[in-house]
């Protein structure tokens, strides 16, 4: 099997698990996302949405290239919008996500709500659209406030709650 990545999968994947066996024991690798271009029709309105989700975006240009948008996360992540050109066509839809600060602003910000708010396994999670079609998911940044049971609250009976029985 090449060590290769199908660069098409790149942009559909933030982080990758997998497990490989090694001399009986299992390692597990990670893979992270460090790149999402996205080529747009509307680069000044695209960045103005991404920006109300809580993006900070820098004009950049590599060497000789066309002007665009770049935001680098503190996990060295880089998103960046271009202008859709002749040669360089708008990006076909594709879905992909971010972590927010704050889910319900993010949302009410006049967005095409695809997905209300609402709790699921990975956090309180909305869909959007964006200005070309792209399907965003936002997830809000988990609270550093503890709920009550992590705080000491007894449950009944003789069961403890334990982290490992809420991972699947």
């Amino acid at each position: 099997m090449s060590g290769r990545v199908n660069q098409e999968l790149l942009p559909l994947v933030a982080v990758l698990w997998c497990s490989v066996s090694e001399s009986s024991s299992e390692v597990e690798r990670a893979m992270a996302l460090n790149l999402l271009v996205i080529r747009t029709d509307h680069l000044e309105r695209s960045r103005s949405f991404y920006e109300q989700l809580g993006l900070r975006f820098v004009e950049h240009r590599h060497g000789s290239g066309p002007m665009h948008y770049a935001c680098e996360s503190e996990q060295g992540t880089c998103f960046e919008l271009y202008a859709a050109s002749g040669s360089q066509p708008r990006s076909a839809p594709v879905r992909f996500g971010f972590v927010v600060d704050d889910l319900e602003r993010a949302v009410s910000s006049g967005v095409e709500v695809i997905q209300k708010a609402k709790d699921s396994p990975w956090g309180r999670r909305a869909v959007i659209k964006d200005l070309d079609g792209h399907t965003v998911e936002l997830v809000e940044k988990p609270s550093t406030k503890k709920r009550p049971c992590e705080e000491g609250e007894q449950e009944s009976g003789d069961q403890k709650r334990t982290d490992a029985k809420d991972v699947h």
